[in-house]
């Protein structure tokens, strides 16, 4: 499951549910369920985060090292591992 954004992108099963969500939120938008610009903004938030990729987790190492900070900190947000 994504967290806050954060998507490893070697799970294969990870990859497969975002994408089905992203399917069904395309759905529901053609067929009306978002009808005002408000309720459209409310999800662009998100959305964004999903498709931006900048927060994903690229190797596992990268996603141990954001845990690690996590638990040991768990009121600080961690910093992300600088790529290469």
């Amino acid at each position: 499951m994504s967290l806050d954004g954060r998507i490893e992108s070697w799970s294969k099963n990870e990859n497969t549910l975002n994408l089905q969500y992203l399917v069904i939120l395309e759905s529901m938008i053609k067929l009306g369920f978002y009808k005002t610009e408000n309720e459209l903004f409310e999800i662009l938030d998100p959305l964004i985060k999903i498709l931006d990729g900048s927060l994903d987790f690229y190797t596992k190492d990268e996603a141990e090292h954001y845990h690690k900070q996590l638990e040991e900190n768990p009121d600080v947000r961690p910093v992300a591992l600088e790529r290469n």
